[in-house]
């Protein structure tokens, strides 16, 4: 097999955690604590909206050592933006889609989904589902203090499902 042919990350024999969660673990699992509810909302709404793209996200994840099901919806990124005004930009990173939510006390800083000609004023917490590969999309400026939480489907994972990152071949049964 030559490399080119592989899908994911050739070199990444295994899965891993983030730099940021190993330097603050603590952090970390308080974010995913206080996140329980809107991942239980996000999960329902998956399910109802896009039910194909729930059940491949659901599988990608369960090939995920321990099953991968940290979060508890069918998202495998989860980021966190503080004070970010985005350039245009589509995340070829993703999967398909992201949801995003603003948290903070601002002014401004709408959001715009370029292809589908709209701007939208997301308020505080309102949970939005758009397609980030396919659409590309930026904040305007903003005034205050504005993050978010967006939670992503993404690319990546199909590598580790679909092969391990071409690796799968070296494991034994046990270890796929």
């Amino acid at each position: 097999m030559h490399h080119y042919e592989m899908k994911g990350n050739k070199y990444q024999r295994q899965t891993y955690t983030s730099q940021d969660v190993l330097k603050h673990p603590v952090l970390f699992e308080a974010l995913v604590k206080n996140l329980e509810n809107t991942m239980s909302y996000v999960d329902e709404k998956m399910k109802e909206l896009i039910p194909e793209s729930y059940d491949r996200h659901l599988e990608f994840l369960r090939a995920l050592p321990l099953g991968g099901l940290l979060l508890g919806a069918a998202i495998t990124g989860l980021v966190v933006n503080i004070a970010v005004a985005t350039d245009a930009h589509r995340d070829e990173g993703d999967d398909e889609y992201c949801f995003m939510f603003p948290f903070g006390v601002w002014k401004k800083g709408e959001l715009v989904l370029f292809e589908a000609g709209i701007v939208i004023e997301v308020p505080l917490f309102f949970l939005i589902l758009f397609m980030s590969k396919r659409l590309t999309h930026f904040n305007l400026p903003f005034e205050g203090l504005r993050g978010s939480t967006v939670l992503q489907s993404d690319g990546t994972m199909k590598g580790w499902a679909y092969g391990r990152n071409g690796w799968e071949h070296k494991l034994t049964e046990e270890q796929r």
